[in-house]
């Protein structure tokens, strides 16, 4: 049972638990199993069954014993402490500050506070005065107050501070709870103080000093005076700026050491002084500032502004340091630092410095006096020219080749003009070129710009451009005029002079003049060139040496002109004449030979050269000579008598050489002698003659006029007759227009693909085959058709294997059919699979066929004594009737 226990097996009695136990629970065996009573209760009962059997120690007593089975055990407090509470193992303690001398206290209030000036611990049961040094200024103190540094108290159980008494003045006590004025015996050393009181000194702030001891205030320490500086404190002087610096009074800090006027530097830091051309009004760690532009200064270390002004007319760079530095500015010349004078008018100066002032250029003017840029010197007028440092526009005179007034426009010799001298201020200036002669360009400075006009080309006097004769023409000059003309002839003749061929051609020009002085022609119409006697006799006299015979030149003349004066030539150019023009200009004698006429253009002579005779059909001169006539070339022709050219077969014609007529070419039509017409587009002609243009043949085409052949249509493609364009190409049978067709290199007509067919040519796309019909093969023009017996629903088959084979009971009669028919056999026929006819085929001996769409069905045979079923075909077949 619950209180008691069993100590052994087979055991009938049950022991108690002893008193200050108890057992709660049944079934234990051992007296361990008995519960002690906690500490601060106890328990008078054996054989307890519950906890509550253990007894309360009252207020104001405790116990640590646990298992307690008397009241004695239950101990009052002590003085000092106190429970308030029951089964207490422990008394609280009075707090600090308090105390008791009670013993059993059930109560906190018993703790009696200590009076000020007096304290206790805890568990106090009496209060202790404050030693000396120290105070309590409130009742329940936990602890005394020590004095602080600087003070001290010799009284016991103190319950002020003001019992604190200050060192005296200048004196200092660095300890705490002081408890006589011994402790205050120390005097503050230089660079301190100590105010009454102090507990240690206090150092003289920064930017000031002290040089005494024991110092009772702060005034004992002195400000340092200007261009000195304390960074720290407690000093005992103060430390000098650096040199050229200054501070202010009481400065704390280097950087309040500033470099003075006239010297730049960091603050604190060395100062620098200014070099010339510098100067620094202000104190401070600002730059020396520079002499502006313009200025220069020699004094160094300047405080104030000595910049002086450089000379007129010249500059300096900033911080210029001597007058040297003052260079002469542009536009004006001059030694540095001296006087510069400005740049006179034509001429320019674009950079300072000492170098003269440039003269504009030849060719530019300048009326600018102080010039600074090459830019005031203008260019002269178009067509003029100046000399060097031209210093107005008048000194721009006209260059050769043309004329004006001296600055302003000169206007250029015209074509066909020149003009050798410059300064020219009149169109006189500008003189002709001669007969013959003709030139294109304006402003022209020589006569040899003059070129001459060629054999087949005319111009009068100051001519700017020849004028071709046409063909079968030739110039011929008369008096002052000139003219193309079909009648020129030659007369020829010529002549030998006494000197050699270099004095000679000094000459010849002159010559020239002569004859056409006398033959009342320009000198464009006289040639003269020298003779193969005269090259022979050049050649001996240079390897002859030792040859004694007088030097000679031989040559020969050719005036053209009109066959009707040529006589006139013949009879005016004679040896005497040609003396007496010789003497007269001072020329080397000639020796002329008698002039004749040649037959000219248009004729030649016979064979016997008797006469001359005008060239036949075909034939042509147009040399003035006595030269054959010559044939006509091919692609020209000859139609009269006497011709001095051929005319050229007209567009489109064609003739060989000699021909009087012309026929059309290949790629045109038209009569002998044209006019020749181009071929239509979509013809073409491939013979020469004056056969027709036949039609492009099919799957050709024609796109231009004048063909020769025409060009076929793309692969897969035709077009009919007469196509011009390759667009007329439209794609073949079993072929569609290509999607690729416009690219480069794209194919024209693509061919359908199986299951489609296109019939016919045309821009039509390929269409998908019909049901019933099927296409196996690319490029189809038709489609195949379903074999009959079969059928076919199926749009676009590509293979025979799309067409079905009619059931059993069904036909198709036709080739192509899209459904299969019932069938109408009568009996005894059926249509199998695959029927082509309505009536089917006869019935099979082992099948019952009824006619009609039914099929045919196994018989049934009857066996007498038992019915049996034949089987046939795996069908099973009852007979209805027997007939």
């Amino acid at each position: 049972a619950k209180g008691k226990y069993t100590p052994s097996h087979g055991m009938s009695v049950c022991t108690d638990c002893m008193t200050g136990k108890y057992l709660d629970t049944p079934g234990n065996d051992a007296p361990s199993d008995c519960v002690s009573c906690g500490a601060g209760t106890f328990s008078t009962v054996t054989g307890a069954t519950a906890s509550e059997t253990c007894q309360k120690c009252t207020e104001g007593t405790f116990s640590v014993q646990t298992g307690a089975f008397s009241v004695a055990t239950c101990s009052n407090c002590e003085p000092g402490k106190y429970m308030e509470s029951t089964s207490a193992s422990a008394c609280n303690l009075c707090l600090a500050g308090k105390f008791s001398t009670a013993t059993g206290a059930n109560s906190m209030t018993v703790c009696t506070a200590c009076d000020a000036g007096t304290t206790s611990h805890a568990s106090g049961t009496m209060c202790a005065p404050c030693v000396s040094g120290k105070y309590a200024t409130s009742s329940g103190s936990t602890t005394c107050t020590p004095c602080p540094a600087g003070t001290y108290s010799p009284s016991r159980g103190a319950s002020m501070s003001s019992v604190c008494l200050s060192c005296a003045a200048g004196k200092f006590s660095a300890t705490v709870g002081s408890t006589s004025a011994d402790a205050c015996g120390s005097s503050c050393p230089v660079g301190s103080y100590a105010n009454p009181g102090s507990a240690a000194c206090q150092l003289c702030p920064a930017g000031k000093f002290s040089t005494g001891v024991g110092n009772s205030d702060v005034l004992g320490c002195v400000d340092c005076e200007a261009g000195k500086y304390a960074a720290s404190e407690g000093n005992a002087a103060c430390d000098t700026c650096p040199s050229n610096s200054n501070a202010p009074v009481q400065s704390t800090l280097v950087t309040a050491c500033i470099c003075n006027a006239g010297w730049t530097g960091p603050n604190g830091g060395n100062c620098t002084q200014c070099v010339a051309g510098k100067y620094k009004i202000v104190s401070g760690k600002a730059a020396c500032i520079d002499c502006s532009a313009g200025k220069y200064s020699t004094v160094v270390g300047a405080s104030t502004d000595e910049c002086l002004d450089c000379p007129d007319n010249s500059n300096a760079p900033t911080a210029s340091n001597e007058l040297i530095d003052c260079m002469c500015n542009a536009g004006s010349s001059g030694l540095n630092g001296d006087t510069c004078s400005l740049c006179i008018a034509g001429k320019y100066k674009a950079l300072a410095g000492s170098e003269t002032c440039p003269d504009c250029e030849i060719g530019t003017y300048s009326a600018s006096v102080g010039a600074s840029q090459v830019s005031t010197c203008l260019t002269c007028p178009a067509n003029s020219n100046s000399p060097l440092g031209s210093p107005a526009a008048t000194a721009c005179t006209c260059n050769a080749g043309s004329y004006g007034p001296d600055g302003g426009t000169c206007n250029n010799c015209v074509a066909g003009t020149y003009s050798e001298s410059s300064g020219a201020v009149n169109s006189t200036s500008c003189l002709p070129c001669a007969f013959g002669k003709y030139q294109t360009r304006v402003g022209s400075k020589s006569e040899s710009d003059c070129i001459w006009c060629n054999a087949n080309a005319y111009a009068l006097m100051a001519a700017a451009s020849c004028i071709p004769c046409q063909s079968g023409t030739v110039p011929v000059y008369d008096g002052s005029s000139a003219s193309c003309s079909i009648h020129a002839v030659g007369v020829y003749g010529g002549g030998s002079a006494g000197v050699n061929q270099t004095t000679f051609s000094r000459f010849q020009l002159k010559y020239i003049e002569g004859i056409a002085l006398l033959a009342t022609v320009p000198t464009a119409a006289v040639q003269l060139s020298l003779t193969a006697d005269t090259q022979l006799a050049t050649r001996q006299r240079t390897f002859v040496r030792s040859s004694q015979s007088a030097p000679s030149t031989s040559f020969a003349v050719t005036v053209t002109v009109h066959r009707a004066v040529a006589s006139q030539v013949i009879e005016l150019v004679t040896q005497t004449a040609m003396q007496q023009y010789a003497h007269q200009n001072a020329l080397p004698s000639v020796i002329m030979n008698s002039f004749t006429q040649s037959c000219g253009m248009g004729s030649a002579p016979t064979t016997d050269a008797l006469e001359c005779r005008f060239c036949d059909f075909g034939y042509y001169k147009h040399a003035i000579d006595n030269s054959s006539c010559l044939s006509c070339l091919a692609d020209t022709f000859g139609n009269t008598i006497g011709a001095t050219a051929c005319l050229p077969c007209p567009s489109r014609s064609i003739a060989s050489p000699g021909t009087t007529v012309c026929m059309c070419a290949v790629g045109a039509f038209g009569p002998n002698g044209g006019p020749c017409l181009a071929c239509e587009e979509g013809t073409f002609k491939e013979l020469d003659g004056n056969t027709k243009c036949t039609m492009c043949k099919e799957g050709t085409y024609g796109a231009a006029k004048g063909l020769v052949a025409c060009v076929s249509c793309p692969p897969h493609s035709t077009s009919p007759r007469g196509s011009s364009q390759i667009t007329d190409c439209v794609c073949a049978p079993g072929y569609e227009t290509s999607d690729e067709r416009h690219d480069n290199n794209g194919q024209w007509c693509v061919s359908c693909t199986t299951g489609k067919y296109k019939s016919s040519a045309g821009s039509s796309m390929c269409a998908p085959c019909e049901a019933a019909k099927f296409s196996a093969s690319a490029a189809s023009a038709n489609c195949m058709t379903c074999d009959a017996g079969k059928y076919s629903l199926i749009l676009g088959a590509s293979s025979s294997s799309a067409c079905s084979t009619c059931d059993f009971g069904k036909y198709a009669t036709a080739n192509g059919s899209t459904s299969c028919s019932p069938c109408e056999a009568a009996p005894g026929h059926v249509c199998v699979e695959g029927s082509v006819l309505k009536e089917g085929v006869a019935c099979a001996s082992h099948l019952f066929c009824p006619g009609g769409a039914s099929g045919g069905t196994p018989k049934t045979i009857i066996i007498v004594g038992s019915i049996a079923a034949l089987f046939l075909a795996g069908a099973i077949y009852v007979a209805r009737s027997m007939t």
